[in-house]
């Protein structure tokens, strides 16, 4: 059977139901996006060590504080992945080849639901947060990547920022990102 696009749903891990293709906030959790993110291995898991995506947002948000001192693009920066715990993660150069058009554009109107639902001043991802995600991506190509990023495009583009990644387990980076996000809002 064939559903229409708007009936179509996705289980989160408290088992509520997140509709993508429609306007509701209703299926959006804060624990089911830590939860799902800290499960997530950042490049698809060809790494030599797990490194979720939950512990690189939270790293984004520090690193965004620390640079800018402002409480909403921080939060901003620890949930500009917060849509990949419904479609998941694909790397940035099939993602930006042309052939994932729909995709972003599904990833960007998740996006806008979040932040409305935890009252982002931003609808969209902010230079700023961008910049951080670019210059934290050589940071981790270089430490978890087996052949490193001497061949990338960002390197040419961006310094490093030079922060060691931890590497925690799914719970610690489910745990780090909750604590991120209560210490944001609170």
């Amino acid at each position: 059977m064939i559903k229409k696009i708007e009936d179509i749903w996705q289980q989160t891990y408290s088992g509520k139901r997140f509709y993508p293709f429609r306007e509701d906030l209703e299926g959006i959790d804060i624990d089911d996006i830590a939860h799902s993110l800290s499960m997530l291995c950042r490049f698809n898991g060809h790494t030599k060590y797990f490194y979720s995506v939950a512990e690189h947002s939270v790293l984004i948000s520090n690193e965004v504080e620390k640079r800018y001192g402002d409480v909403d693009l921080s939060l901003c920066g620890l949930l500009h992945d917060a849509s990949e715990s419904i479609i998941s993660d694909i790397p940035k150069d099939i993602k930006h080849s042309g052939i994932c058009e729909g995709v972003i554009e599904l990833e960007n109107k998740i996006f806008e639901r979040i932040a409305e639902k935890f009252s982002l001043k931003y609808a969209y991802i902010p230079k700023e947060v961008k910049e951080i995600d670019n210059r934290i991506l050589l940071d981790e190509g270089e430490q978890l990547l087996n052949d490193g990023i001497k061949d990338w495009y960002l390197f040419k583009q961006y310094k490093k920022l030079g922060i060691i990644l931890p590497c925690w387990e799914p719970s610690k980076a489910k745990e780090m990102f909750l604590k991120r996000f209560n210490d944001l809002i609170f």
